[in-house]
C-alpha cells in the first residue's frame, strides 16, 4: 500500500513539473535547466525554448550570448526523436553561420558581435 502511494505521488509531480514546463514562457527561469536537467526533464525543457524562440528575437540574443544555444548543439539526441527535432527547431532561429560559430566554441564576445545580424 505504502509503494503504491508514493508511485502516485511521484506520476503526480511527474505531471505537474511537465504542465509547468510547456506553460512557462519566461526563458531565462529555465536555461538552468539546460544544464542540470536529467534527459526526461530536459526533453521538455528544450521543446519549451523551442515554441517560444521563433517568436522572440530578444530572447534569441539573449539565448546565444548566455550560452543556452551551446549548451543546447552539446545535447546527444536520437536522431529522428523528438529531442532533436526540438534541436532542429531551435537551430532553425539562427543563420548558420551562428550555430556554426557556436558549436566551434568561440567565445561570447565574438558572438554578440555576430548577432548584430539578427
Amino acid at each position: 500500500m505504502h509503494y503504491f502511494i508514493i508511485n502516485i505521488i511521484l506520476i503526480q509531480a511527474k505531471k505537474a513539473l511537465k504542465n509547468i514546463l510547456q506553460k512557462c514562457v519566461h526563458l531565462p527561469a529555465l536555461e538552468p535547466l539546460l544544464h542540470d536537467a536529467p534527459p526526461n526533464i530536459l526533453k521538455h525543457v528544450v521543446a519549451q525554448f523551442s515554441k517560444v524562440l521563433p517568436h522572440d528575437p530578444k530572447a534569441r540574443r539573449l539565448f546565444v550570448t548566455s550560452g543556452g544555444l551551446k549548451k543546447v548543439q552539446e545535447i546527444k539526441a536520437e536522431p529522428g526523436s523528438a529531442l532533436m527535432e526540438y534541436i532542429n527547431v531551435i537551430n532553425g532561429c539562427y543563420p548558420e553561420e551562428i550555430v556554426r560559430l557556436v558549436h566551434l566554441n568561440l567565445p561570447s564576445n565574438f558572438l554578440s558581435i555576430s548577432l548584430f545580424q539578427l
